[in-house]
């Protein structure tokens, strides 16, 4: 934890692991290597999930906030934040100019609004990155969590290059239907690539779904 003397008063920067680092791979969204079967509030299976998530980071200040007050649109002020004060978030400036803004919303009673963000690398959402920057009324900041992956951009010409990580989307479909306990068709699915950063596949098999299946590439 380090402190700095600001302001708006000592600000606390707190960094911890959430889970043990992996090695950098690139999945398809079908793969179920390494995954979890998310379930809802009724115990239905909802989604696959990769066990990952990147170091967290929270700023707050002592009996004050990491701004003074400020005007203009929330959704701006939180970029230009992260970007200002990237070192301290552990990250570089170049990491938040790709995030994108999932959601935002302002409570009705305090006032305050929430904008939360998540990472991309060449078009593509970085799994399990989310960061929150959050904001009174008068355009204070109070705190920022971050879960962003450090130097994202330095890795991007890397993660462009280098596609020798990536699961044939056979092999994920059929890694998939073994998650969900689903008999793998003896008749070969039927794909057709469809393209673009995510590399994205379309599979067709009837024994697997009525619909055609959506494959795409992930970080």
């Amino acid at each position: 934890m380090s402190k700095k003397n600001r302001s708006a008063g000592v600000i606390h920067r707190y960094t911890f692991k959430q889970l043990e680092p992996l090695e950098q791979r690139r999945l398809l969204a079908a793969a179920a290597a390494a995954v979890e079967l998310l379930h809802d509030d009724h115990g239905h299976e909802e989604e696959l999930s990769v066990g990952f998530l990147p170091d967290a980071v929270v700023l707050k200040a002592d009996g004050g906030f990491l701004t003074g007050r400020q005007s203009g649109r929330r959704a701006d002020l939180a970029r230009r934040y992260i970007t200002d004060h990237a070192a301290e978030l552990g990250l570089r400036a170049q990491d938040a100019q790709s995030a994108i803004i999932t959601n935002q919303y302002t409570d009705a009673d305090t006032g305050a609004t929430h904008v939360y963000m998540q990472q991309t690398l060449n078009g593509l959402p970085i799994q399990n990155t989310s960061l929150g920057i959050h904001f009174t009324r008068d355009g204070r900041v109070i705190a920022v969590n971050s879960g962003f992956v450090a130097n994202l951009a330095g890795q991007q010409n890397a993660a462009r290059a280098d596609i020798t990580g990536m699961i044939h989307p056979a092999n994920a479909l059929r890694l998939a239907a073994a998650a969900l306990e689903v008999e793998f068709p003896s008749a070969a699915p039927q794909f057709t690539y469809i393209g673009g950063e995510q590399l994205k596949f379309e599979a067709a098999s009837k024994s697997l779904s009525l619909d055609t299946i959506p494959i795409a590439a992930q970080n």
